[in-house]
């Protein structure tokens, strides 16, 4: 469940992200996916959060994804 997705490492920082939440102010590329959004602002972009989800980070290769936040409902 927490592996790295790259490499398959257990170290992996598991971030919560609420809808709304600015992501980034400042950032260099535009990103539309099915968890971000992206607005141009003064040369640059602002990505904010579209839906909740979990950002994972892994310590060991460096990779960066996101995963929907699983419903126990």
């Amino acid at each position: 469940m927490g592996d790295c997705k790259k490499c398959g490492s257990t170290d992996v920082l598991t971030t919560y992200v609420k809808q709304g939440k600015l992501i980034n102010s400042s950032s260099n590329t535009a990103l539309d996916d099915e968890f971000t959004s992206s607005s141009e602002y003064d040369y640059c972009f602002k990505l904010t959060a579209k839906k909740e989800h979990l950002h994972k980070h892994c310590r060991n290769c460096q990779f960066d994804w996101n995963e929907n936040v699983i419903n126990t409902g």
